[in-house]
């Protein structure tokens, strides 16, 4: 009778600490998605052009109607293996919602940037770390909080090491591997 709660206890032990290295496997690799994107993003693809993945190229739907390319802002989204899809189609829905307005315009000439939309608003600075062009140049994770199945990263997006903006970023297992989810900018 011993040797069988001394195999169970054992059994016990061996299962909780299996699973506290999962737990812990799965938050290290939810903040390495976190740093890769980042570190990625602001070293590689910021620089050379802070709008490519977030402010796809307009199209001509009618003699005087334009909208932005759906088709190729989809594609530019799926080239970032760190986005999940759910990312990606609440961007599209988005641009959905941007290209619906803008249809109900006339517009002689293809659209300048920055015109007065308000469901486009969002499309005139950057989206994942908050510039416009500026000198960004570091993050920093200062925080993350596990909830279900998500990982919450408060994220401070940095200018030689001053706080810039802030991001919380969530990230979510999507076929086994974590992507993110969300991206919001937090200004305060």
């Amino acid at each position: 009778m011993i040797k069988i709660y001394l195999y169970l206890l054992v059994f016990i032990l061996i299962f909780c600490s299996s699973k506290r290295t999962n737990q812990s496997n799965d938050q290290k690799n939810s903040r390495e998605t976190v740093e890769k994107f980042y570190l990625w993003y602001i070293k590689d693809a910021y620089p050379k052009d802070f709008s490519y993945y977030q402010i796809p190229p307009y199209k001509k739907v009618d003699q005087k109607k334009y909208a932005f390319d759906n088709n190729e802002h989809k594609a530019r989204l799926e080239k970032v293996k760190y986005l999940s899809k759910e990312y990606i189609n609440s961007s599209l829905e988005k641009l959905e919602i941007c290209n619906t307005e803008m249809l109900k315009l006339d517009w002689d000439a293809q659209p300048e940037s920055q015109f007065n939309i308000r469901a486009c608003d969002y499309l005139w600075f950057d989206n994942w770390v908050g510039g416009q062009g500026e000198d960004i140049d570091g993050f920093r994770i200062v925080n993350e909080v596990a909830s279900n199945d998500r990982v919450v990263f408060m994220v401070e997006i940095l200018i030689q090491k001053d706080v810039f903006a802030k991001s919380k970023v969530t990230v979510k297992k999507e076929d086994g591997i974590y992507k993110i989810t969300n991206i919001e900018l937090i200004w305060n």
